[in-house]
């Protein structure tokens, strides 16, 4: 319908009868009030026909289809309540912001969501087998969910709240503030893992490990909100698994040229996850002397971050020698020595941290944010998944 069709006979003025039989009388009334003048006379705009699934009025084949298979979602206040919540929130990873986000969009790869979008009934839940397999079934109503969230300290009881998983994530997060909507992305996030790990690798469904690994995305989220990142920082994100332990490991690396010309940077992985830094080098004489700052400074950041249990590998064999007593820096410049005496101090003194050498090609990453922070001679920290040689 267009604009014109709702006019009188003139052309000019609102057609009572016309509005109140399309829209209705109260509509009608808000109209008239609102809009004593057409728009369309006022602005001199062209009167048209406009989409109304779309924000920009324009129609496409997706979005028809979409349409027709009632996956259009309106941007409701409850909708950009929550997606607020969601990109705004401080701490949360890129990762479980986006399945937050495929959460609201209904995009969350499970079965209800592909018999949706091809037309089907959603099929009976992998895990309970009684009820259809949708999203807020799967990671609210199901028994296993509902009892790991009644145990959880929100102590949910997701049984009681609406099937409507915007609805559900509005009742729930309308209290949840800062940390605390960030616990509960790790949770969700947690929980997801858990039951893909049961339906796809055939794993025992498990409350417990639900419950140590969301603990583990908790203190990967406290790290990161401890960490002061650039805003003009690029943040790069790629799928990498590493292996989940309690020791943090640490890859470390000094690149030297000529003296008074170095860098060093340190790459933190925990579970998934990958704190980088690159920092300039400038009072340096000597390579293994970079090797022993790099080191060193690496214990110091490792301090401040609190972390109890790490491994800091380095490529340098030279540096490993001096550490297993192989080689001696007596005979060396006092700065490598001062240095070297100063590391053993700082390994002594943390019985949990430890040096070990690795292959070049483990210890890429670290080797080319060093030389990267060498040869512009700028620092580099932030917070990336994993690095990206070109960080200009």
């Amino acid at each position: 319908m267009a604009l014109h069709e709702l006019l009188d006979n003139t052309g000019t003025n609102w057609s009572h009868d016309k509005l109140a039989s399309t829209f209705g009388t109260g509509v009608a009334l808000r109209v008239i009030t609102q809009y004593p003048q057409p728009p369309m006379l006022i602005t001199g705009r062209e009167d048209r026909l406009i989409f109304t699934g779309a924000p920009d009025g324009q129609l496409s084949f997706a979005r028809a289809c979409n349409l027709l298979q009632g996956q259009n979602r309106p941007l409701t206040t409850q909708m950009t309540q929550l997606l607020k919540m969601i990109w705004h929130c401080p701490g949360i990873m890129p990762r479980i912001r986006l399945f937050l986000w495929k959460m609201l969009m209904d995009a969350v790869p499970i079965r209800g969501a592909y018999a949706h979008r091809l037309g089907f009934q959603a099929p009976e839940c992998s895990v309970c087998q009684q009820d259809g397999e949708v999203t807020g079934h799967a990671l609210f109503t199901c028994p296993f969910s509902r009892a790991y969230w009644y145990a959880s300290q929100f102590s949910l009881r997701t049984e009681l709240l609406p099937t409507d998983i915007i609805s559900l994530l509005s009742s729930i997060c309308q209290s949840l503030q800062g940390a605390q909507f960030t616990t509960f992305a790790n949770q969700v996030w947690a929980l997801w893992k858990q039951r893909c790990a049961y339906v796809i690798e055939g794993k025992r469904l498990d409350l417990h490990a639900v419950h140590r690994l969301a603990s583990h995305y908790n203190s990967l989220s406290r790290m990161v909100s401890a960490v002061q990142i650039p805003g003009s920082l690029k943040h790069i994100w790629r799928s990498h698994e590493y292996q989940m332990d309690q020791t943090d490991v640490c890859f470390v690396d000094g690149s030297f040229k000529e003296p008074n010309e170095g860098g060093w940077a340190y790459i933190i992985c925990r579970g998934e996850t990958l704190l980088q830094f690159g920092y300039q080098l400038g009072n340096v004489s000597f390579p293994l002397e970079a090797e022993l700052h790099a080191i060193s400074l690496a214990i110091q950041e490792a301090e401040k971050l609190n972390l109890r249990k790490c491994i800091f590998y380095t490529n340098c064999y030279q540096l490993q020698q001096v550490l297993e007593g192989r080689r001696s820096v007596h005979t060396m410049p006092w700065e490598v020595f001062h240095k070297e005496s100063e590391l053993l101090v700082a390994l002594r003194s943390h019985q949990e941290f430890s040096c070990r050498h690795c292959p070049r090609d483990r210890n890429q990453e670290a080797h080319v944010l060093a030389n990267h922070a060498r040869s512009k001679f700028v620092n580099y920290t932030g917070f990336t998944f994993p690095l990206c040689p070109k960080l200009a």
